[in-house]
């Protein structure tokens, strides 16, 4: 066990606090019990439990986070293409429309 002092009055609130923010967050007591169930192997090893929570992180950011990043990326590329094929009609038909009769700058071409 560690030879660190543990501020009691402290665990207590955290563990209140994460206890609330569950109750807010259903979905994240599957998680919560996977840290639980991984920090119950490792012991009271501070820097275990800490190296093991980081690696937790990573490994939820690469599997989540990453693949929404991609697809987020993908969905802006598809909207500025989709503005550039706009903006390439738009010009394609505003060279057609030079050759009809000139219309004031606040009117607009079709």
């Amino acid at each position: 066990m560690s030879t660190k002092k543990i501020d009691l009055k402290l665990l207590t609130k955290l563990i209140e606090e994460r206890e609330k923010s569950l109750q807010e967050k259903p979905h994240l007591l599957k998680v919560q019990k996977e840290i639980d169930t991984i920090l119950e192997k490792i012991g009271d090893d501070p820097d275990k439990r800490m190296t093991v929570l980081n690696e937790l992180m990573m490994k939820k950011l690469k599997e989540e986070l990453v693949p929404a990043l991609l697809d987020l990326s993908s969905t802006i590329n598809n909207f500025k293409d989709a503005v550039t094929s706009n903006e390439s009609t738009a010009v394609d038909n505003s060279n057609k429309s030079e050759s009809k009769e000139a219309l004031p700058d606040n009117v607009l071409h079709i």
